[in-house]
């Protein structure tokens, strides 16, 4: 990887790691349908591989592939399937990959932290 590519020695790279850990953040949150979940698992394996393999390119594919199989931005009146929250397992694997992605490229820009009276607050990043 040469300097200045989305890696993880650039700020591009570093700005990749920090939508992907601000995308996986907002998965245990979602409620899909069993497909929608299968979507989701996959996505989240292709972005564990890929950060590992220190494929940034291939990275900023992947995560627009796990947004898309998120929730639809238009519900329709008959759902098919019913919601349901986060398979067994899968937050525990979000929890293990965000926690690898952020001791490498740090908190995201704008993350939200808690502050003292127990509401969110934005860094200042």
């Amino acid at each position: 990887m040469t300097p200045g590519e989305a890696g993880r020695d650039g700020p591009e790279g570093y700005e990749t790691a920090w939508r992907v850990v601000r995308s996986l953040r907002r998965v245990p949150e979602w409620r899909l349908t069993p497909a929608q979940w299968e979507a989701v698992g996959a996505a989240v394996r292709d972005i564990a591989g890929l950060w590992y393999g220190e494929d940034r390119r291939g990275l900023r594919a992947a995560v627009g592939r796990l947004e898309l199989a998120g929730p639809r931005m238009v519900v329709t009146k008959h759902q098919d399937e019913p919601l349901r929250p986060p398979p067994v397992g899968l937050p525990d694997e979000l929890n293990e990959l965000v926690t690898c992605i952020v001791a490498e490229a740090g908190e995201p820009t704008g993350a939200r932290v808690a502050s003292p009276d127990g509401g969110a607050e934005t860094d200042g990043r």
